[in-house]
């Protein structure tokens, strides 16, 4: 089913999205700076640090490609590309902050 290019509630909901990365971002920096500065980063940490974003970013990839095949709008294409990015952030804010 195609989707109209302006939605105004998907624009909505991607702004969230966004907002939702941002803050899960936040807090993973924090923590995982604050892990460096104690001497406490592990070598896994280290290397999820930098594996898992193109993981992430292939995978949305991946997603807007599926939802621009099947005619959905912009605004679902883009939350389609963040959505594994959201995931994956609001996982590692919640892991850190343990």
């Amino acid at each position: 089913m195609r989707t109209p290019a302006f939605d105004p509630w998907g624009y909505a909901r991607l702004a969230h999205l966004q907002h939702k990365i941002g803050i899960s971002a936040a807090q993973t920096i924090a923590s995982r700076m604050a892990l460096f500065m104690q001497g406490n980063l592990t070598q896994v940490e280290a290397t999820a640090m930098i594996m898992e974003k193109p993981v992430a970013m292939v995978t949305g990839l991946q997603e807007a490609a599926v939802a621009m095949a099947r005619g959905h709008g912009p605004s679902a294409m883009m939350e389609a590309a963040l959505k594994p990015v959201a995931a994956k952030t609001s996982a590692n804010a919640k892991r850190l902050s343990r």
